[in-house]
């Protein structure tokens, strides 16, 4: 299943190569290679506190609350670090709205709230900042890689934030108060510097993948044979968490002597490999996430002896058809109750690929695996669809009724 996802993030990685011209800044470059490592957004607000230059200082100008919007997603930077007390691979963070209880009083409510964001933003902002940011712009302006006005910018951005941190978080726990989510608990924190996002600097871009880098080395070694591609690389690392059920968190979980640094034995992965995982997995996210009856899974499509300008053709299938569908544009045949389900569509290929269905469900911030259905072939969910409809026509039939339809729920008779 692993294999299928890095092979899929890698295809799809060679077609955004192909789309890229050679008159690309080194911006572009760079805005490529780590759209792979960003995180989905999830919330259902974006707040950001905003800070604008004035005479060589940078002063805390209020928050701005947006909607967030896809064509975005590079631009507000969100990389998901260490869960928990961790700090993120930007200073882009989610801020949990704690719940209330009907016999908490408002005041009782403001404190939980402030008591969240304030401990957040401590670990997930402050701490970016002063441990992540500071130390890599020292590092860089050492190297000859950042210029001196690039380490004053980092180090004028944490002084504001030093400086106006008791305000910062009183206005950002009066704003979430004031918010009514609906989807969900959480908003995403980040900044707009001098009007612009994070995600427009440079430096906050150089910085992610650095910590990125820095993360994979903890647990490495040289001159072996990366799992995935099964090549010998130069080097591998044991620090690969793309999904989360994989994890290292306790000396039990880790072969060779129970030592982090021995990790990479456990899932020794190249960078190349770990790049096209983590496309993979954004990619299925983004275009190959469906519900069954409350369960969440993704939709893995794994060739099997078809070519390789045979799998780019189902895939833009796959995510062309998607697209029409949340258009309204298109509608399908469904045997659950998803409205955005493909199945029908995957009934139709030839047996050259194959599906794998991943349910998962997320506790703790850890991802659990509910359920791993492997190889099942279009004819597969063909045979399913035909005695579907065989079951409709005998039904409607039978009723006289010609809107009879079956799913693997319930019969949906309509209302009269």
């Amino acid at each position: 299943m692993i294999e299928a996802v890095a092979e899929l993030g890698r295809f799809v990685l060679e077609g955004k190569s192909k789309s890229v011209s050679q008159e690309d800044s080194p911006s572009d470059v760079l805005s490529n290679n780590l759209s792979s490592f960003l995180s989905r957004v999830e919330s259902e607000k974006i707040l950001f506190i905003l800070l604008n230059q004035n005479q060589g200082k940078f002063e805390y100008c209020g928050l701005e609350l947006q909607a967030p919007v896809e064509s975005k997603a590079k631009f507000y930077l969100f990389s998901q670090g260490a869960k928990g007390g961790g700090t993120n691979f930007s200073p882009t963070c989610t801020v949990v709205k704690p719940k209330a209880t009907k016999n908490m009083s408002e005041v009782e409510i403001k404190n939980n709230i402030k008591s969240q964001v304030e401990k957040t933003f401590q670990l997930k902002v402050e701490n970016w900042f002063l441990n992540k940011a500071q130390p890599l712009a020292k590092k860089f302006l050492k190297l000859k890689i950042l210029s001196q006005s690039d380490a004053d910018f980092i180090e004028k951005i944490t002084q504001a934030i030093k400086e106006h941190r008791k305000r910062i978080i009183d206005d950002i726990s009066q704003k979430i108060f004031d918010t009514e989510l609906k989807k969900g608990n959480s908003i995403l924190l980040s900044l707009l510097i001098d009007k612009k996002y994070i995600g427009e600097y440079e430096i906050f871009k150089l910085f992610l993948l650095e910590l990125i880098k820095e993360k994979n080395q903890r647990s490495s070694s040289q001159d072996k044979t990366c799992s995935l591609c099964k090549q010998k690389r130069e080097k591998v690392s044991g620090m690969v968490n793309v999904f989360k059920f994989y994890t290292i968190d306790k000396p039990g979980f880790i072969k060779g002597g129970f030592s982090s640094e021995n990790a990479w034995k456990n899932f020794p992965v190249c960078s190349s490999c770990q790049t096209h995982l983590s496309e993979g997995r954004k990619y299925l996210e983004e275009n190959l996430r469906f519900e069954f009856y409350g369960f969440k899974y993704l939709l893995i499509p794994k060739l099997t002896l078809g070519t390789d300008s045979e799998y780019t053709e189902v895939l833009d299938i796959l995510e062309k058809t998607q697209k029409d569908i949340r258009l309204g544009e298109k509608k399908l045949e469904r045997i659950t109750n998803d409205e955005n389900e493909i199945l029908e569509i995957v009934s139709e290929f030839n047996d050259f690929v194959s599906i794998t269905f991943l349910f998962l469900t997320t506790q703790m911030g850890a991802e659990r695996i509910v359920l791993l259905i492997e190889d099942v072939f279009p004819s597969h969910l063909k045979n399913i669809f035909d005695a579907k409809r065989h079951t409709e026509k005998k039904f409607r039939k039978l009723f006289d009724n010609p809107d009879i339809q079956f799913t693997f729920h319930q019969s949906e008779l309509p209302s009269t």
